[in-house]
């Protein structure tokens, strides 16, 4: 392509320079046969003038043939009164006849004019004679750049295309660069740019197999992180809303194989129940559009694994930093066991709560007796000394029941309002006193 486009510039560069030429020679020539003619008239100006004084008619016609045998004059005659009375060649009717008066000089300075001479220049056949000799100059240059183009164009292929077809064919020959040998050339190294490329290239491919064996041993790194992990990772394709890779904590969570999971849509076995920072319910793919304005969302769902059985898990959900593709990274942790776990404590603590309610509540009836009991017998008892130990115990009693009844309204048991207390407390002396 490069040498075709040279030899069209030197095509068009040689056309434009011989048109050129070929103007500016036309010019010259018509202009040295003009000047060239008007010399070989004056020369003979006297023997016409003689011719025409001495109506020598052989003589004029002689001059007239001698005119005309010049190669670019085809026409030559003498006029006298507007009327041609010799003539030679043959008038071409379009081009323009050029004439010159033969004079006479008189003693006294006059000139009488004996007739005029007129003569016609072949401008035509001058331009097809310079146009002959343009076109075989043309043709002489564009056969030389055409040689020198070839002579270019095997230096090149020998020197240049040859190598570089070399390279190109090493290079196609080796899918995979970093397994090629050192690239070297059939030629002596002159620290050219042929050189400086096949160095480029080692080099390049020095760099790249270290960057593919860092990029391999990243990615077994990662493999093992991945694979190991305690969690579920799944890798999704938001565009297609598949699965497109996982590891195998994925494959032995759910019970289906690695393409299974590939082939089945995310949302038919992952349900939504709790979402970290929202207070409705949301759906899957309304929490995926979240992720992809780069947050990272946490939250509950249960999954249903090959065998329908429903397991309950924590979710969370990154987008990587990936241009081209909106991809996620979905991790999976079974939290089943510690679900069931707090079902169980809470279920136990309920029923904690239960019994400890109806403790408190046989402890207040309890006390309550015992301080009617001692109601009875202090308002029986004849004996003042028993009957003032009596109420003592009763305020006793009355004391540790307003303690037990505080306990019961708070939430907080380390701590009792001691004002509040010691208030009921003194309303109840007066009342039993």
């Amino acid at each position: 392509q490069v040498f075709s486009i040279l030899i069209i510039i030197s095509i068009i560069f040689s056309s434009i320079m011989t048109g050129s030429t070929f103007i500016f020679e036309l010019r010259r020539i018509e202009m040295n046969m003009s000047n060239e003619i008007e010399y070989l008239i004056s020369s003979q100006y006297s023997a016409l003038v003689n011719g025409l004084w001495n109506y020598d008619y052989l003589l004029l016609q002689a001059l007239l043939d001698g005119l005309c045998m010049h190669p670019y004059v085809n026409y030559a005659a003498i006029s006298e009164n507007g009327v041609i009375i010799i003539e030679s060649g043959k008038r071409l009717s379009d081009i323009e006849i050029t004439t010159s008066n033969l004079e006479l000089r008189r003693e006294a300075g006059e000139y009488d004019v004996l007739g005029i001479l007129n003569y016609q220049i072949n401008s035509k056949l001058i331009a097809a004679d310079i146009l002959r000799q343009i076109i075989i100059s043309f043709i002489i240059q564009i056969l030389g750049l055409l040689l020198l183009i070839l002579i270019i164009y095997i230096l090149f292929s020998v020197n240049v295309t040859r190598h570089l077809s070399f390279i190109a064919s090493f290079i196609s020959k080796y899918d995979d660069l970093t397994q090629a040998p050192v690239l070297s050339l059939k030629k002596t190294n002159h620290n050219d740019e042929l050189d400086i490329l096949v160095v480029s290239i080692n080099e390049m491919n020095k760099k790249l197999y270290q960057a593919m064996e860092n990029l391999k041993e990243s990615e077994e790194i990662n493999k093992v992180l991945i694979d190991e992990a305690p969690d579920a990772v799944l890798m999704l394709d938001y565009d297609i809303m598949r699965i497109i890779s996982c590891n195998l904590k994925a494959i032995e969570m759910f019970g289906y194989s690695k393409l299974e999971l590939m082939q089945t849509e995310i949302n038919s076995f992952i349900k939504i129940e709790d979402v970290n920072g929202f207070k409705e319910k949301i759906e899957l793919k309304t929490l995926i559009e979240n992720t992809l304005n780069w947050k990272t969302i946490s939250a509950q769902c249960r999954i249903i694994d090959s065998k329908q059985e429903i397991k309950s898990c924590e979710l969370r959900m990154t987008r990587l930093s990936r241009k081209d593709r909106k991809i996620l990274r979905v991790s999976l942790l079974d939290i089943s066991e510690r679900v069931k776990a707090e079902k169980t404590v809470a279920e136990s603590l309920r029923e904690k709560e239960l019994l400890l309610k109806e403790v408190n509540h046989r402890t207040k009836n309890n006390m309550q007796i015992m301080i009617s009991l001692m109601n009875i017998h202090s308002s029986s008892a004849k004996n003042s000394e028993t009957k003032s130990m009596l109420n003592e115990m009763i305020g006793r009693i009355s004391a540790m029941a307003l303690v037990h009844e505080r306990f019961n309204e708070v939430d907080d048991v380390s701590r009792i309002n001691l004002s509040s207390y010691l208030a009921d407390l003194i309303d109840g002396i007066k009342q039993a006193f």
